[in-house]
């Protein structure tokens, strides 16, 4: 067998295993995408036009107390070990903003029994917000709260690999009746994992050439 055949094999087996290291997103251009509500929030809807761009979901509070977020469907759980090390990218907008801002965790990752969290800056304006985590220590991600332990590397990867649940924070305000909404969530895997895909890539066009 000559060597550039082999080169080939190993990337198309690189490309099988593929699927599991590529970006993972919703960006809402046709309905809520499986996205559900934490907490009290209600009145989930999809709208066509006006996110960032084109279609968003949306909610508000219905003022039970409780702290309401945007929970992310199944392609976002399960073995996201490949994504170590990557980017969680989202928009948020302010719908309504009545009563104070309140201070609490912007994403909530749970998996292999633990709860982890972080802070992703300020509170999204009433226009578009982008924000960005790394999934890693590299961001401030704590146990359990925003005051729990610092989260550590082994822990991280044990989350990741066995992802069970994904909520991002929709409750800006400390007195009901605030709306938000949620655009463009991108999960981003780790440059290691992209270079891998790329390199199946590169295996299957020179076959093609060829």
């Amino acid at each position: 067998m000559h060597a550039h055949t082999t080169a080939l094999l190993i990337a198309a087996g690189f490309a099988t295993a593929a699927p599991a290291s590529i970006t993972v997103s919703s960006t809402f251009d046709t309905d809520t995408d499986g996205w559900l509500l934490t907490g009290d929030g209600t009145d989930l809807t999809w709208t066509d036009a006006g996110g960032n761009p084109d279609g968003f979901i949306e909610a508000r509070d219905r003022g039970a107390g409780s702290i309401w977020g945007y929970a992310a469907p199944s392609k976002f759980v399960g073995d996201k070990s490949a994504f170590l090390g990557g980017m969680l990218e989202w928009d948020l907008i302010e719908l309504a903003s009545p009563g104070s801002p309140n201070n609490h965790p912007d994403v909530t990752l749970f998996g292999s029994g633990m709860t982890i969290v972080v802070d992703a800056g300020d509170n999204p304006a009433t226009t578009w917000t982008s924000y960005s985590v790394s999934l890693s220590t590299d961001s401030d991600w704590r146990m359990g709260s925003l005051n729990g332990s610092v989260v550590t590397d082994e822990q991280f990867e044990m989350v990741l690999s066995s992802l069970t649940g994904m909520v991002i924070r929709g409750e800006f305000r400390s007195v009901g009746g605030d709306r938000s909404g949620l655009d463009n969530v991108v999960m981003i895997p780790a440059p290691a994992s992209l270079a891998i895909v790329g390199l199946a890539g590169m295996g299957i066009a020179r076959r093609r050439r060829g």
